[in-house]
């Protein structure tokens, strides 16, 4: 908890001194009298009596010498039997030297993250809904994937590292997609504190956990539901054996720190001794986001249930959520599965020329412009009129003159529907990303996302080309390979259009400005 330390300390006096005698021109009546008055000046000196003294500010003892919280002492107020003169003060030795630190609530959060660095989870989905006469509905979901850290940047006085994802993180909960992927671009640590910020604008750093004071606004690793304008307090804990988390394979038990919210509300309360039910529902809702010392975020849970009746009908429902670590490159594990899109330095330097295509174009090349038009729902685009399975794709974009440089493009493939596509994108934060949907924008999943040096500047131009064919695809930006693309998604894989776009994201600048494409040219491949 935060605490703040209340310095009180003592003043010096200094008594200012009295000349006492006889006034000038006037003779000593004798020396009995001369003795008293002597003698009574110096008792008032002594007790500091006289009505016009003040008191003396010793060094160190002005409204600067410490602030709340402080808890270095600037040495003991010293008294002397001497009075100091008219106007003076009495200093105080002050110690020199530098102030130990205070030492983190919670220890083990200093971690050393790199480019490489990765934890591995594993989650659960249980979901049941019973109505009364019409029985249950259950749903359960599975999956794992990886969050990797792939290039740093600096950002806010922190070293931030883009977080790219692998595997399946998401799930469809009676029509709504959840996901477990942060919502934020960059993870960082920064003293004891992990941070995460999205790294554009004038975006801030956000606690995920303080480990120096263990408290901070409330907001998770793994969540996004834990209110952001309350605090959230850890508390140290143990992960055993007889926790369902142990029983999953690479689990590991051992101290860990958790942040807890929860709420209810019971159908019946006792009002002076009278137990009365007013209400027709009832509902408990409790989640909990761990973390590991030298591991950092390690686990989550989450529990909703409720019950409804009325007119002798009733309803339940019950909604489960489990996450858990089942490897890490802070655990010594091996990486498992590579992150894509996170090229390695000397991959960077190399370009790798584009794939040779044998077949001649049956599309383009074409210029054009995509309007981004303000208040809009749909995403511009421009279409190319073929039907195809495979090929290879290239077009130049330019980066739209829009507030904020707030803007997306991309490539859609295999489109044989509205909602049944592949496409591949990059944004204004550096970032690509493949995604595919199946129908509906509820059947969308995400193969992988990635980081990579491109000009994101205003009016600066970025080649795009996507080869695509059977389950197997190729990414490059500038004629550089960033990643493989993995086209095995089975709602997805008939021949379809291939079309250009931009402004994908709500977050993206609609101010009627253009995005300008050029060479917009489909290959055959042989």
């Amino acid at each position: 908890m935060n605490s703040s330390h209340r310095h009180d300390l003592d003043s010096g006096g200094n008594s200012r001194w009295r000349r006492v005698g006889v006034r000038p021109g006037r003779p000593a009546t004798s020396t009995v009298l001369v003795l008293a008055l002597f003698a009574l000046s110096i008792f008032l000196v002594s007790c500091g009596g006289d009505e016009d003294s003040q008191p003396t500010q010793f060094a160190g003892d002005s409204a600067t010498r410490g602030s709340p919280g402080d808890t270095t002492s600037n040495g003991p107020n010293v008294s002397s039997d001497t009075p100091a003169s008219p106007g003076t003060s009495t200093p105080v030795p002050v110690p020199t030297g530098t102030p130990t630190p205070v030492p983190p609530r919670f220890a083990g959060y200093d971690l050393e993250l790199s480019e490489g660095d990765f934890w591995r989870f594993r989650w659960e989905f249980f979901d049941r809904s019973c109505a009364q006469g019409s029985g249950c509905k259950t749903t359960e979901d599975d999956g794992v994937f990886q969050v990797t850290l792939g290039p740093p940047r600096e950002w806010k006085g922190a070293t931030v590292f883009f977080a790219g994802y692998t595997g399946r993180s998401d799930y469809n909960d009676d029509g709504v997609t959840r996901s477990f992927k942060l919502k934020w671009t960059f993870i960082g640590v920064k003293d004891d504190r992990i941070v995460a910020t999205n790294a554009s604008g004038d975006s801030p750093l956000v606690t995920l956990f303080d480990a120096r004071t263990g408290k901070w606004a409330g907001s998770g690793f793994f969540t996004d539901r834990f209110p952001d304008d309350e605090l959230v307090e850890a508390t140290a804990g143990q992960l055993t054996g007889s926790h369902e988390f142990a029983s999953w394979p690479g689990v590991e038990t051992g101290p860990w720190h958790f942040v807890r919210a929860a709420a209810s509300q019971g159908k019946c309360e006792t009002i002076e001794g009278r137990r009365i039910c007013p209400r027709e529902e009832s509902f408990n809702y409790t989640e909990t986001e761990y973390y590991r010392p030298d591991i950092g975020p390690f686990a989550y849970q989450y529990s909703f249930t409720a019950s409804f009746s009325g007119g002798g009908f009733t309803t339940s429902y019950q909604t489960q959520e489990r996450v858990a670590l089942i490897a890490s490159s802070f655990t010594g594990d091996d990486r498992g599965f590579e992150l894509e899109g996170t090229p390695t330095a000397s991959e960077r330097s190399t370009p790798t020329p584009a794939p040779v295509v044998l077949a001649g174009p049956i599309f383009g090349p074409v210029d054009g412009g995509l309007e981004l038009t303000p208040g809009s729902v749909d995403i511009p685009d421009f279409s190319s009129g073929l039907n195809i399975d495979s090929g290879m794709v290239q077009v130049t974009f330019e980066n739209p003159d829009v507030p904020g440089n707030k803007w997306s493009h991309g490539i859609t493939f295999r489109q044989s529907g509205e909602e049944t596509f592949h496409a591949v994108f990059i944004t204004s934060d550096g970032v690509w990303g493949h995604f595919a949907r199946g129908g509906s924008t509820d059947s969308e999943v995400t193969p992988a996302v990635g980081q990579f040096e491109f000009d994101t500047r205003t009016g600066s131009q970025n080649l795009l080309t996507v080869v695509f064919s059977g389950l197997e695809g190729a990414l490059f930006i500038n004629g550089q390979k960033v990643a493989e693309l993995d086209l095995s998604f089975a709602p997805a894989l008939a021949a379809g259009d291939v079309r250009v776009m931009s402004g994908l994201f709500p977050d993206d600048e609609l101010t009627g400005a253009a995005t300008n494409f050029t060479d917009f040219v489909v290959y055959d491949l042989q």
